[in-house]
């Protein structure tokens, strides 16, 4: 998946006591974060793109609610840098026992 989603970044952040975790694809080469690097809200992670198989510049979201503590989810991805969590790509709303996929508009606002 990674060749089709090009250059991309997983974040995992905190909002109202529950875990996420956030997928950005078709970035740019410009990545302005490190692996476990913390960062506010505000703050510029990377710039959007055309990585990977994209017919234009954009960045695509995922959002991922997680079923694990912290400690758990992270050792989980960094065994395979899975950025479905094991939810698949096929289906909306996927689920696994790690994540299940949401809309992003569900934890995302202007």
């Amino acid at each position: 998946m990674a060749l089709w989603w090009g250059n991309t970044l997983c974040v995992i952040v905190s909002i109202q006591e529950k875990l996420y975790a956030l997928t950005f694809a078709h970035l740019s080469n410009t990545i302005y974060v490190a692996p476990g690097q913390q960062f506010s809200q505000g703050d510029v992670l990377a710039l959007s793109g055309n990585s990977g198989n994209s017919t234009g510049g954009h960045t695509h979201i995922e959002v991922f609610e997680l079923h694990a503590s912290l400690e758990q989810e992270v050792s989980y991805f960094q065994q395979g840098a899975d950025f479905s969590f094991g939810c698949g790509w096929d289906a909306p709303h996927t689920q696994s026992i790690w994540a299940t996929r949401i809309r992003p508009e569900e934890v995302i606002t202007g």
